[in-house]
């Protein structure tokens, strides 16, 4: 899976994002555990990256370190 091309470098950094064959582990502000699924998909606008599984949605802003996740 090409999820680590699809994000920007400096939002890798930022957020201390990095892979592993099962998902997404996103280390700042909190860390979480995102898991590769049939939903999985990232998508950038404007203001943030969005990261979502069929459990959660992350949402990674650009201008700050701030992240915002909704659990189904």
């Amino acid at each position: 899976m090409k999820a680590m091309t699809l994000i920007s470098r400096e939002i890798k950094k930022n957020y201390g994002i990095d892979r592993n064959k099962q998902g997404l582990h996103i280390h700042k502000p909190a860390y979480i555990n995102i898991d590769f699924d049939e939903m999985f998909e990232i998508k950038e606008d404007k203001y943030c990256f969005t990261i979502q599984n069929k459990r959660c949605i992350v949402s990674l802003f650009k201008g700050s370190i701030r992240l915002h996740i909704t659990i189904f």
